[in-house]
């Protein structure tokens, strides 16, 4: 729902004329300020927007244009214009002076390809010029979590890791970060309960998980990292059901 008279970045389902709104923080939470250029994956789960403001995610101080990505599916939402090592753009923080022209995405959202003038995203461009970036969000080892289900057991599954070895995985009952780390930015908050993932030779491994004191309703983030290429898995959301 739009309350601040701003401009906002919708989604229709044409089969039963629902109409969502895209340009939301995680867990479903309105932001104050604006968002424009909506973009939709082909599978249609995924949605990418520019937006402006401090509530998309917890990486932005102040009011900057980013480009962000809103599963709708989960309605996890996380920064899209970001460095290799987890690193937000170099934004411009006037709303009149946005930084962004076309984006797409793959079938699966996998890739996020925009143009940007940020300076520290990937190699030496000339300040003030626009260079097409691509953000690969399945480099890496990915994560998730299905039967969250209060005093349930949930499995945490993971893929794509380096075969033979293991995926730390970390969870949050308490927001999604960001924490500085030797691999980037952590998108969780302290404290941090951590699980081992062992995973067979494709890279590909489970364990079961005790879904204990937490109520249906409940918040949980996550997010791994490979503990042989020292990769970062994507973060994950969802809530306890």
């Amino acid at each position: 729902m739009n309350v601040d008279n701003d401009n906002d970045v919708f989604v229709v389902e044409t089969a039963t004329g629902v109409i969502s709104q895209v340009n939301l923080a995680t867990g479903g939470v309105g932001t104050p300020l604006e968002a424009h250029y909506g973009t939709i994956s082909p599978d249609g789960r995924y949605a990418s927007f520019e937006g402006y403001g401090t509530g998309y995610s917890a990486t932005m101080a102040l009011p900057e244009w980013h480009v962000f990505l809103h599963d709708l599916e989960s309605g996890l939402t996380t920064l899209g214009s970001i460095s290799h090592a987890g690193h937000p753009g170099t934004a411009l923080t006037t709303p009149a002076a946005k930084t962004f022209t076309t984006r797409a995405l793959s079938e699966d959202a996998g890739q996020l390809a925009y143009t940007s003038n940020f300076t520290n995203l990937a190699g030496t461009p000339t300040p003030g010029a626009f260079g097409a970036f691509v953000l690969d969000r399945n480099r890496g080892a990915s994560l998730r979590v299905t039967n969250l289900v209060a005093g349930g057991t949930a499995t945490v599954e993971v893929g794509h890791a380096t075969g033979s070895g293991a995926v730390l995985v970390a969870f949050s009952v308490t927001g999604q970060g960001p924490i500085a780390s030797t691999w980037g930015l952590i998108d969780l908050s302290p404290p941090l309960h951590t699980h081992h993932v062992a995973v067979d030779t494709s890279g590909v491994g489970s364990v079961p998980v005790t879904v204990a004191g937490l109520p249906a309703g409940q918040e949980v983030w996550a997010q791994g990292l490979d503990i042989l290429s020292f990769e970062l898995t994507n973060a994950w959301y969802g809530k306890v059901q």
